[in-house]
């Protein structure tokens, strides 16, 4: 994308993000309310090496900013900048407005919240970016950013507790969805659910599709092991099926698993070895469709502020008709590097 591409889409964009500033700038101060402005962020750099092609080096910077609580409300600004990308991205934009300390009401651009991984910040996850069945989610539509209504609630005191998310909105497809959340917390342990459900726009025709993701976690000092269960319909293949299949429903489902340890070298340093792996049938009801397997073992240095990453990943695809050999199985390899200081 070249500069003034992104330049436009920073202009569009702008009008909104100041609005909800305004807004929460306007109104009254809040007694219990942050007395303060928040800015953070995150400086990346990062090489990726997919399988035999040349690296590709990557500098990014993200910065958030939270206005301070005005009648209860703030507003939130995240901003991402990519410079070999030449690209500039508003990613979050919205007004929270805290109804009570374990009530908020959300209105504006957010992620939309599908499994665990999406759940976490990018500092809590294990690798940099999400791991290969989230990208699949995105690539089919149902996890991303999108302008929405959430409802949000939160254990008053703690972090035991039971947390509840409840959402309506239409992402940049104009693909229209209602989310919902339940998950749990008791010490190192947690469990959640997420489901949607999606009046999705192919051409000028909407179809019906869903989504379905389950998890378990351990969490510790000194280990991190969760498992995930998804589901859904693959809105694209089920129209392909319509036109010129058998017309049937395209549903993909499987598993995905990590486990983690964590070694503190220092008062400051943690050293953080993983392994990462999933499996993605893509239709329940054809298993000739194939499947796509990711495996990915790394390695991690942490301190408060500083996280450094390396990873190799290997991602296998088979499948095809059903008179395929198997020399339809496909294999990529895509190694990774990066440092990132948090601010």
């Amino acid at each position: 994308m070249t500069v003034s591409r992104a330049l436009l889409r920073l202009r569009h964009l702008l009008p909104v993000t100041l609005v909800l500033a305004a807004l929460a700038w306007l109104a009254p101060a809040t007694a219990w309310a942050e007395k303060t402005d928040e800015l953070d962020g995150v400086v990346r750099l990062f090489v990726e090496k997919p399988g035999a092609d040349e690296a590709a080096p990557e500098a990014e910077v993200q910065v958030r900013l939270k206005t301070k609580r005005r009648a209860r409300t703030r507003a939130v600004l995240k901003v991402e900048g990519r410079y070999y990308d030449r690209d500039i991205v508003i990613k979050d934009a919205y007004l929270d407005h805290a109804v009570s300390r374990g009530l908020r009401l959300r209105l504006g651009i957010d992620k939309k919240t599908l499994g665990l991984e999406y759940q976490e910040s990018s500092r809590e996850r294990l690798t940099l970016h999400r791991s290969h069945v989230y990208q699949r989610l995105e690539t089919l539509g149902l996890a991303g950013r999108q302008l929405e209504f959430r409802v949000l609630t939160r254990p008053d005191g703690g972090r035991d507790g039971l947390y509840a998310d409840f959402s309506v909105g239409m992402d940049g497809s104009r693909d229209q969805n209602a989310l919902a959340s339940l998950r749990y917390r008791l010490g190192p342990f947690g469990w959640g659910s997420w489901g949607l459900l999606e009046r999705h726009r192919i051409e000028h025709t909407y179809l019906p599709v869903w989504a379905f993701v389950s998890s378990w976690w351990v969490e510790t000092s000194a280990i991190r092991v969760a498992t995930e269960l998804f589901a859904g319909v693959d809105a694209l293949s089920t129209e392909f099926e319509r036109m010129l299949g058998d017309g049937h429903t395209v549903a993909f489902y499987g598993p995905r698993g990590e486990v983690a340890l964590r070694f503190p070298l220092s008062e400051r340093w943690s050293l953080e070895p993983f392994l990462q792996g999933s499996l993605l049938a893509r239709d329940a009801r054809e298993p000739s469709a194939g499947y796509q397997a990711q495996g990915l073992l790394g390695l991690n240095l942490r301190s408060k502020r500083l996280v450094f990453r390396t990873n190799a990943e290997i991602v296998a695809e088979g499948g095809g008709s059903a008179g395929e050999s198997d020399e339809s199985l496909q294999r990529r390899a895509r190694y990774h590097a990066s440092a990132a200081f948090s601010f």
